[in-house]
C-alpha cells in the first residue's frame, strides 16, 4: 500500500470479503506500487490440495 492510513479501510474490505475463516496474512509493506493509480497491491498464494 502507498499510505499506512489506508490500512484500516483496506482491512474493512478484506474482512467483508472473507467473513468466515479469512486467509492469514503475514506482511504489509508501505511503498510505491507498479501502477501509480493503485493504492493497494495484493499478492496471493493459494493451496489447491493434493494433485
Amino acid at each position: 500500500m502507498t499510505d499506512r492510513a489506508d490500512w484500516a479501510p483496506m482491512n474493512e474490505v478484506y474482512f467483508a470479503n472473507f467473513a468466515e475463516d479469512p486467509p492469514h496474512r503475514v506482511s504489509c509493506i508501505v511503498s510505491g506500487l507498479g501502477s501509480p493509480d493503485c493504492l493497494v497491491e495484493i499478492d496471493a498464494t493459494a493451496y489447491l490440495g493434493e494433485a
